[in-house]
């Protein structure tokens, strides 16, 4: 009887926990990860710049996500604020990433169709931004923007909105469904452009940017809504990580070609740069076919049940 109570007793501090605190803790978390990973990339710690970026994008989802229960004017300074010190990451993480694709890439090709010394090249190409971009990074950790960044991210907890003391398991669903249709909106987006081109790459990594979004809205909401949050969300992760795969050919193959670019002024054939940059272009075909029928199947409504809000209350 009494494991019962307790169970019951548990149960309900679950449900009346309230939006603020709910969506405060998940802040919370993820400033901490941010400040922590960033120490982790000043001293080239393996994935720690991956991991910086997943904490700032996770912050900032957090932020366009739940406006409703914080400072909502210093919480879209925040974002902003976020998204320059995204940018300044992102050259640095491309790299990286490109850099594990294109050798295990070019570790598959046959070698009678590897013409010049393509692993050496990729490498000095690689080298020597790698290091260049690195130094970018840690002067923009030591920065005067940065500094007023961290201040600007604890301020997020001083002040809070009135709403944030709804229910957080009556007013969440209803917040992820607000950038759900956000995602809708910049998926409806990608039909204006019909034909593969800078546009529609910029278009279709709108749509896995808000599916990312919604992804980690979800998870933030899964503390109060249980299953039906992690299992929507797990939908909007599989999305993301299928368009990921046409957004790193797109990074992959502007790298390509500048790679493409050194090696031919060093008297080198680009041959075995161009067969890379048209299985890229390959598979970043393949994803753009395959995209109706992955929507379909990530945002059937049985997903999308736990999005309708119910009545919210203090």
């Amino acid at each position: 009887m009494t494991a019962n109570k307790d169970s019951d007793s548990a149960v309900r501090t679950l449900v009346d926990r309230r939006a603020g605190d709910v969506v405060g803790a998940y802040l919370r978390e993820q400033v901490d990860v941010v400040l922590f990973q960033e120490g982790r990339v000043r001293h080239r710690e393996p994935d720690a710049l991956r991991r910086l970026r997943v904490g700032v994008r996770r912050l900032r989802s957090g932020l366009e996500a739940f406006p409703r229960f914080l400072d909502a004017e210093h919480a879209r300074f925040v974002v902003a604020e976020l998204c320059w010190f995204n940018t300044m990451l992102g050259d640095a993480r491309d790299l990286e990433m490109v850099q594990a694709r294109l050798n295990g890439q070019i570790a598959l090709v046959p070698s009678d169709l590897v013409r010049g010394p393509v692993a050496a090249r990729a490498d000095t190409f690689f080298s020597g931004r790698r290091i260049e971009l690195h130094e970018r990074v840690v002067s923009t950790l030591d920065s005067s923007r940065q500094a007023a960044l961290h201040v600007a991210m604890e301020r997020i907890f001083e002040h809070s909105s009135p709403d944030a003391s709804l229910s957080a398991a009556a007013a969440l669903p209803g917040e992820v469904a607000r950038s759900y249709r956000r995602l809708e909106s910049r998926m409806a987006a990608v039909a204006e452009y019909r034909h593969p081109g800078p546009e529609r790459d910029e278009a279709l990594h709108d749509v896995r940017k808000a599916a990312k979004c919604v992804w980690d809205a979800s998870m933030a909401a899964a503390q109060v809504c249980g299953r039906p949050a992690v299992r929507f969300g797990k939908q909007m992760r599989d999305l993301q990580r299928f368009l990921g795969v046409h957004q790193d050919s797109v990074v992959c193959r502007r790298l390509l070609r500048a790679l493409s670019d050194e090696a031919e002024q060093h008297g080198e054939s680009a041959f075995t740069y161009g067969l890379l940059y048209a299985r890229e272009e390959h598979r970043a075909h393949d994803v753009e076919h395959g995209l109706p029928g992955e929507w379909r199947q990530r945002t059937r409504p049985k997903h999308r049940q736990w999005l309708t809000p119910t009545r919210a209350h203090p």
